[in-house]
């Protein structure tokens, strides 16, 4: 599919589902919905959508604006999130009828999608999101805890959102890619920053000033 098609297909999606909405953000983000667009022909901007959303991001995505923005607005619309270390690829799923997910692995050269019609494939599709909800980190539907990159980097948000969801050390650290010594290091900065003597302190202050 073309650009204009997936952006096609993406709103039709996202429009007509009735009962739920579910899906993956992987790195690298593909904006289909900038936040603030005025286009007249993004019927996104246009319909109230009554669908229950369920959306597992991928930590990297907090490195771009652009997904911080989509994440606003799909906060904005009542949607349940949580974060994972890595997805098997991107993933949108209307009414557990129609899908969308790349025809190739994520490491291909080729990036096409494919448009997946009822049947077994988009069963399998859910299966795959469900077992994916189960294993990723709960976050707080709570749009403004993402305004706080003024004050922290993406990946001490990533770090204080981890913490308060009540993931160890050893699993930030798996999420980012690095020792556990380096996210030991991180939280000595952020307490310093939240003049927090305990990690229990840090929590605390991280709900209060950094997620609301």
């Amino acid at each position: 599919m073309s650009r204009e098609q997936i952006q096609h297909w993406f709103e039709t999606l996202t429009v007509t589902a009735e009962h739920e909405i579910q899906q993956f953000i992987t790195h690298p983000f593909l904006p289909l919905a900038p936040s603030g667009r005025t286009d007249s022909n993004s019927r996104l901007d246009l319909v109230n959508h009554p669908a229950k959303c369920r959306v597992i991001v991928e930590w990297k995505t907090f490195q771009s604006q652009p997904a911080i923005n989509g994440l606003h607005h799909s906060l904005d619309r009542g949607c349940e999130i949580r974060l994972a270390d890595r997805l098997p690829h991107k993933l949108l799923i209307g009414d557990r009828r129609m899908a969308m997910t790349p025809r190739y692995p994520r490491d291909h050269t080729v990036r096409q999608m494919l448009l997946v019609h009822p049947g077994t494939l988009v069963d399998f599709l859910v299966e795959v999101f469900e077992a994916e909800w189960e294993r990723a980190l709960p976050l707080t539907p709570d749009p403004a805890k993402f305004s706080g990159l003024g004050k922290l980097e993406p990946s001490e948000m990533v770090i204080v959102e981890m913490l308060v969801g009540g993931a160890h050390v050893d699993r930030i650290a798996s999420a980012l890619g690095v020792h556990p010594r380096t996210v030991n290091r991180r939280l000595e900065d952020l307490k310093r920053k939240a003049n927090a003597t305990t990690l229990f302190q840090l929590g605390a202050y991280a709900s209060r000033h950094w997620l609301n």
